[in-house]
């Protein structure tokens, strides 16, 4: 299973779930494996395989894919959109494409964190419920 954005808080988690049901995991990210500290515990796992790379280089991908690659980071997506956009939106795009031409491809997974939702009142927050932008990035766009 490739999980991209492994070394972030989300890929991690998903990383370290799969890895834990005996899963193989290719795992990769833009982050050096010497500074992908959440994968600290599983770095000797022999079912995981690290790869440093951009997703918006991936040309070949297994039949299970679970996305977690973005650009996370709020304060600097505002202050460089083009590369927030680059690294978010132009990979997903790579790496759908990636999975279109894999022979035999089964599921991809796109995982997102709950900012997309804006303040939500009613917590845990269910898939169905109105989008509301936050005011911040709003602005800050």
């Amino acid at each position: 299973i490739l999980v991209t954005g492994c070394a972030g808080f989300l890929g991690a988690h998903v990383a370290r779930r799969l890895l834990d049901r005996g899963h193989t995991v290719v795992g990769t990210d833009t982050i050096h494996p010497d500074e992908a500290w959440r994968l600290r515990d599983v770095v000797g796992n022999p079912a995981l395989r690290y790869r440093w790379m951009d997703v918006q280089d991936m040309t070949e991908v297994p039949d299970h894919v679970v996305h977690a690659a973005a650009s996370s980071d709020v304060g600097h997506s505002a202050a460089s959109p083009r590369l927030a956009v680059q690294h978010t939106v132009t990979g997903t795009v790579a790496l759908m494409e990636a999975c279109r031409r894999a022979e035999g491809f089964k599921r991809l997974v796109l995982i997102s964190s709950d900012i997309i939702c804006g303040a939500q009142p009613v917590q845990p927050i269910r898939e169905d419920v109105p989008l509301r932008a936050s005011t911040m990035s709003v602005r800050e766009w």
